[in-house]
């Protein structure tokens, strides 16, 4: 979301780029993290009253949700000349209104088009938890509680700031350096920004904070403006951490880096004692849901659907990044709704596959949801680590190596019924003996180039291959291990006598081995058959495993 809010063009209203961003950034995390509590205390101002329709939520009473500008009167009292004043949501014809009833009028277009998502993949009952953008611009715009109430009751909790209380060094020495390490860049900014001299404290009845501390930190939270004082309130309820909150709304620390410190000694517990099942399981694991690194598929299937988008409601929208951020958060939702229930059909499993169908996307005045399917069953993880095997080389490249559409499923059934029994996927090559990638895999080959020198090469993109989520990631793995990597020239067969080792990847095998990759006779081009065998795994695959590893645990922490 940073870069698609960061593209965006500005309507000269005075919102702070930076607010924006932690509102995407916000509503990203909070839609994974799914606690109670968090999202109970979540809106200082919900979107509905405390009543009885509000247990269950109310009835959705509308069937399609819009975006338009927002006009400014001008002094005629006519509305057709005058100058946008930001943007509005609309359901059918009518115009959404903040619950104090006012003008509901979004500085940008991406925060309007975030609200419009939200409130489009309502199910047939209206859940106010599942909308953090709008809570946040319903209370930047009614400011339910004054800026001094807002102040007042937040500063109460700086002498319990996770940034200022800290553990003694004779207790827990490791601890101790966690905390040093990743608190004190907090500290020194609230130092530096607003001229606070606060100190940490071990006690258990918090650090103490001067009256004139107190103050400062008030006169900073009132002098926010409504957005900026939104964003740092939920922040720091969040993280539970005012220095926090200030380093989040300054800009000087991404909403990983809030994440990261807010947890820093309930992870470190955790590695000391281990996860307790039904608590930190549902703070940490349902984060990011454990499905290899769920923010990339979500970033495929995103583009694959509006790619896919040609006379549909999408299409309408004039800005890809508008149209990229509703069917993220669509892709994104109906995935974390899903993961719990099939946790709960198919009870305690090792793994779970999860596929997402993306239908052909609705018209006007459809269910805008039903054109994303989640189909689950459980997955014997052990698949990942059974190396060897042989690869076979029979069929064209795929017609649109951008998706796993329907016809591929249908065009490569019968290079399936081609392959031996023994196959471990049947590889995709050119006329010219370029080999591209596997039917539910990416290849990679290890060269050893005559220089003596290892390389893994991998087709790329612009040749025709997927471009899959582990493809991306093994990338990132081999340069974390500091093996040189060519993704800009394809594995031709000219070269086996160079290949030392090969291996496939996805996102359910991880990274597979190769034992053997054979070119049989019956292949499309009439190349001349072939067999090359590999050591199983070799020793750069292992050095990949292992760093791929590490790149995949740093991606669901």
């Amino acid at each position: 979301m940073q870069s698609v809010v960061r593209a965006l063009p500005k309507t000269g209203l005075a919102v702070p780029e930076r607010v924006e961003q932690l509102c995407f950034e916000k509503c990203r995390w909070f839609q994974s993290i799914k606690d109670v509590e968090s999202r109970r205390c979540y809106a200082t101002h919900g979107v509905s009253d405390k009543s009885e329709e509000s247990k269950t939520g109310m009835v959705k009473f509308y069937s399609s949700v819009g975006v338009r500008e927002a006009p400014a009167d001008d002094s005629s009292g006519s509305l057709s000349t005058a100058p946008c004043r930001g943007y509005e949501i609309t359901l059918d014809r009518f115009t959404l209104k903040s619950p104090a009833k006012k003008p509901l009028v979004l500085p940008t277009k991406a925060l309007a088009h975030g609200i419009a998502a939200e409130w489009d993949w309502q199910g047939s009952r209206i859940d106010p938890n599942t909308m953090p953008l709008m809570s946040l611009a319903a209370t930047a715009i009614d400011e339910p509680q004054s800026p001094a109430v807002v102040a007042q009751n937040t500063v109460g909790f700086l002498s319990t700031d996770p940034v200022l209380c800290r553990v003694e060094e004779s207790r827990d020495p490791e601890l101790f350096k966690k905390q040093e390490d990743v608190m004190q860049p907090f500290l020194q900014l609230a130092r530096e920004r607003l001229g606070l001299v606060l100190e940490t404290s071990s006690s258990i009845f918090g650090a103490p904070v001067s009256e004139e501390d107190l103050l400062k930190v008030q006169k900073y939270i009132i002098g926010l403006s409504p957005w900026e004082r939104s964003a740092f309130e939920q922040l720091s309820s969040a993280c539970k951490s005012v220095c926090m909150a200030i380093g989040g709304v300054e800009g000087s620390f991404s909403i990983q880096d809030l994440l990261k410190a807010s947890r820093v000694e309930e992870d470190h517990q955790i590695e000391q004692w281990g996860l307790v099942e039904g608590g930190h399981d549902i703070d940490i694991a349902e984060v990011h849901l454990r499905v290899t690194d769920l923010s990339s598929h979500v970033d495929r299937l995103s583009q694959v659907a509006v790619s896919s988008s040609e006379e549909d409601t999408l299409s309408r929208i004039d800005d890809d990044t508008q149209r990229d951020i509703i069917v993220r958060s669509k892709i994104r939702l109906r995935i974390q709704e899903a993961i719990p229930r099939g946790k709960d059909c198919f009870g305690e499993v090792a793994g779970l596959m999860v596929v997402v169908v993306i239908l052909q996307q609705p018209h006007d005045g459809e269910d805008s949801d039903e054109w994303i399917k989640i189909y689950m069953s459980p997955y014997d993880v052990s698949h990942a680590v059974r190396h060897g095997g042989t690869a076979y080389i029979l069929g064209p490249p795929r017609k649109n190596p951008m998706m796993k559409d329907t016809t591929w499923v249908a065009d490569r059934r019968y290079l399936e019924e081609m392959a031996p029994t023994d196959a471990i996927d049947v590889l995709l090559c050119t006329k010219e003996g370029n080999v591209l990638e596997g039917l539910i895999t990416n290849l990679f080959i290890v060269v050893e180039k005559e220089s003596g020198d290892m390389v893994v090469q991998t087709a790329p993109v612009e040749a025709g291959v997927l471009p899959g989520t582990m493809r991306a990631r093994v990338i990132e793995a081999c340069k974390h291990a500091g093996i040189p990597i060519e993704y800009s020239v394809c594995p031709n067969v000219s070269e086996t006598h160079l290949w030392r080792e090969a291996f496939l990847t996805n996102s359910l095998r991880k990274l597979q081995a190769l034992g053997e990759i054979a070119c049989l006779t019956n292949n499309v081009w009439g190349l001349v058959p072939w067999r090359h065998t590999f050591s199983v795994p070799g020793p750069v695959s292992r050095v990949i495993s292992t760093s791929l590893d590490h790149v995949l645990n740093k991606c669901s922490k």
